[in-house]
């Protein structure tokens, strides 16, 4: 099988592809019922093919073993080819992963029968992956010799100061490294085209019922990236070449722990913009810093009507990039946190997107960083998340808008080869999923008369003094997206936003206290006070302002109840929460006294938003 592969990949004068290799594997399975198995705990057998039973038989023992077959003939196949045409040194690192995944599963299956023994060869080569991940290791157990076990947990400093320990030192490593392997050229190429591709889609969607000299206009503004844990800038031409081809410009801002690092960063910032990028109106900056520690920079902006008169305004950024770096936060999900309420542009469109996006990268796939956590659990102390759902983003104002695995990319052979690339892509939102699910049940109080009188906006009010005091005192003031049933109205369950707190727009006419008001969509146009409504809060869209006017609480209230239609029509769960058992009738009349009616119509209830998820 490896001779044949040889003669014909010399023949055509290209590398073999993992098609033909695992096409010669299976031929050489079928042919290895032909060739004796011999087992730990049993003498050598050579069974004889003469009869139909004894070739049944081994074929038998074949299929036990097809797996740990098929991985060892690969590897034979590859290890031939290698010294034969050149394997490419990515494709090495891949191969072996698929590999040891395939030969451990089927070998360890094996020692726990006590039949086989799998032994590794010591003459298969190092690759350049395998040799620093072995570097990492040795620079991270030697810095962090006084760091307990990576099951205990170390504090954030500490923690911090190891990480820029270690790639300091390593940074020579990767200074050294004068351009990106040929082979890794095309997966960071892939990489900054769907990162660039998604920036420049989301600019279009927020302004797409705007004139085409507005939208141009807008697309020509600069897009403000930030690169975490950006290292010496491997991403940055790509990601510039990508945005010359779109005629958008970029303003990168890196940041790292390490100064070494960064000092690397800006030497490489330096040639890109002498060479290759000497006549761009791209920007680089870097900063020697934390992420988490990290936070936008501001400018003063003049207020509308004054002109006397600034505030400070950040300047946050249409996208942040983790690339290669996720696994090595001391904690993920604060990263997480940090970067959607405070990093991410957050500017709204007609229909509710926000511009910010996160991209988690990593050029060599989740098996890398797999490798690499095993190796040195103090450095790299998480691996990358296979999923990402919505009960991963509970109470975060981002959700998921792509998760890609693996790429298809050219490669410099003009074929096209299967990479394991990761590629996350999640996108800023206004609203955010609450950690728990609110239910209310209760009579509709009187107001104030100004939901509808004054702001065209009728609201069904449940008043906390009366029954939901004890509710409302754990339920911050905001406004929030639902959906609400009034029982004697009708089978229809309503779109709500609701509003949780004081009306502090109104100066000196503030609600006394806190009070639940839920503007139904569509309008309820009767009168409706008195009747038994039932109420289900599940999402977050902002906190409880008083604003400067009453046109601008109008415009709000507008912008809240598009927002919260639009996310109750394409949510694809919150969009079915209508269908909820909480909404379906029951009889309280035999329940009921004249005295304790309201009470015993009265009730609320929360529970863990992961379960409702799942329900």
């Amino acid at each position: 099988s490896t001779n044949a592969i040889q003669n014909k990949a010399n023949g055509r004068g290209r590398s073999p592809c993992k098609m033909s290799i695992e096409k010669e594997a299976s031929r050489f399975l079928e042919l290895s019922t032909m060739i004796p198995i011999k087992r730990e705990l049993s003498p050598p057998a050579r069974v004889p093919c003469s009869n139909k039973t004894s070739l049944d038989n081994n074929r038998s023992i074949v299929g036990h073993y097809r797996h740990l077959i098929i991985a060892l003939t690969t590897m034979y196949c590859m290890t031939s080819l290698r010294q034969a045409v050149g394997f490419s040194p990515m494709r090495q690192v891949f191969a072996r992963r698929m590999i040891q995944s395939v030969a451990s599963q089927a070998s360890n299956s094996a020692a726990r029968e006590g039949r086989l023994q799998v032994a590794t060869d010591p003459s298969v080569e190092k690759n350049d992956f395998d040799e620093f991940v072995e570097k990492q290791a040795d620079v991270s157990s030697r810095l962090g010799s006084n760091i307990s076990s990576s099951s205990t947990m170390i504090d954030r400093s500490e923690f911090v100061k190891h990480q820029a320990q270690t790639f300091d030192e390593l940074s020579s490593t990767f200074a050294q490294q004068e351009s990106i392997s040929k082979e890794l050229i095309p997966v960071y190429d892939t990489l900054a085209n769907r990162i660039i591709d998604n920036l420049l889609g989301e600019r279009r969607a927020a302004f797409e019922d705007e004139s085409n000299e507005e939208e141009k206009d807008c697309r020509m503004e600069p897009f403000r990236i930030l690169d975490v844990a950006c290292g010496t800038g491997a991403l940055w031409p790509f990601l510039m070449r990508q945005a010359d081809q779109r005629n958008m410009t970029l303003h990168i801002q890196g940041v790292d722990l390490s100064s070494n690092m960064v000092d690397y960063g800006k030497q490489h910032s330096l040639l890109l913009f002498n060479n290759e990028f000497n006549d761009s109106r791209h920007e680089i900056q870097t900063d020697c810093t934390d992420v988490m520690d990290y936070h936008a920079p501001t400018q003063k902006e003049a207020v509308d009507g004054d002109d006397s008169a600034t505030i400070e305004k950040a300047l946050l950024y249409d996208a942040v990039i983790c690339n290669a770096c996720w696994a090595n936060f001391y904690s993920p999900q604060d990263v997480l946190q940090h970067i959607t309420n405070n990093l991410l542009v957050s500017h709204m469109s007609s229909k509710g997107n926000a511009f910010g996006q996160l991209f988690i990268t990593h050029p060599l796939g989740a098996g890398a960083v797999q490798d690499l956590h095993d190796a040195d659990p103090i450095t790299v102390p998480h691996t990358l998340p296979l999923q990402w759902d919505h009960s991963d983003l509970i109470g975060l104002p981002v959700e998921t808008k792509e998760f890609v695995q693996e790429v298809d990319v050219a490669s410099f052979e003009s074929e096209t080869a299967s990479a394991p690339f990761y590629f996350t892509n999640l996108k800023r939102v206004r609203h955010s999923l609450l950690p728990e699910v609110w239910r209310f049940r209760g009579p509709v109080a009187h107001g104030y008369g100004r939901g509808g009188k004054k702001l065209g906006f009728p609201t069904a009010n449940l008043v906390a003094s009366e029954f939901f005091q004890t509710a409302l005192n754990d339920l911050e003031t905001g406004v929030y997206v639902g959906w609400a049933f009034v029982e004697e109205a009708g089978d229809v369950v309503h779109k709500a936003v609701v509003n949780v707190g004081y009306s502090p727009t109104f100066e000196g006419k503030e609600n006394p206290e806190k009070m639940i008001e839920a503007h139904l969509m569509p309008n309820i146009l009767d009168d409706f006070y008195g009747k038994t409504m039932r109420l289900e809060l599940l999402a977050y869209l902002r906190p409880e302002q008083k604003f400067a006017s009453f046109p601008d609480l109008i415009a709000q209230i507008n912008a809240d109840a598009t927002d919260a239609k639009w996310l109750l029509e394409s949510h694809p769960i919150l969009s079915k929460a209508h269908q909820d058992n909480f909404f379906v009738v029951h009889d309280w009349s035999s329940d009921l006294q004249d005295e304790d009616e309201d009470k015993v119509r009265s009730s609320y209830d929360r529970f863990d938003m992961s379960e409702y998820l799942q329900l």
